[in-house]
């Protein structure tokens, strides 16, 4: 799943967007904590969930300032290119992939996803993704995609 195509998009990272300035409830404390070690933590894989406005993009966009290699895939943008977009990717040190719910009952984005996943997790790299919903309530038609997303450590984000 190796490709030395190189994609024309460059989706930039606000630098605006930090951990510091994000106005949290005490109870994201945890996440925020997480977050804030992630690229250096045991853990691999995360999953973030909140409804439309509590922050998601966010944290992501902060989490990459976080790493010398990180991309952000925002799938509101990348849906019209196909899931052949996710080939290539897991030989980066972190991936981010925002709006995950976009991608549910889209039979092709799922498998693309899946294998995504089962690359990452073979190698070193980490991946953190967020949705309006968590994986067990999303209507996956990939039930394996289902149980990877699962063992992911998860959160919800609170809102204020």
């Amino acid at each position: 799943m190796t490709s030395n195509f190189q994609y024309p998009f460059d989706f930039m990272i606000r630098e605006e967007l930090l951990f510091s300035n994000f106005v949290t409830a005490d109870s994201n404390a945890g996440l925020l904590h997480f977050l804030q070690h992630f690229v250096s933590s045991p853990e691999r894989f995360c999953y973030l969930r909140g409804v439309p406005g509590s922050g998601k993009t966010h944290l992501l966009q902060a989490l990459c300032q976080h790493s010398t290699n990180a991309v952000y895939l925002p799938l509101q943008l990348l849906l019209p290119h196909g899931p052949a977009i996710l080939e290539g990717l897991d030989g980066l040190e972190l991936l981010v992939i925002d709006d995950l719910q976009l991608i549910a009952g889209k039979q092709e984005w799922e498998l693309e996803l899946f294998q995504l996943f089962n690359a990452v997790h073979a190698g070193t790299g980490r991946l953190c993704v967020a949705a309006d919903q968590g994986p067990v309530g999303m209507p996956l038609t990939l039930q394996d995609l289902r149980s990877r997303l699962q063992l992911c450590v998860q959160f919800e984000i609170q809102e204020l």
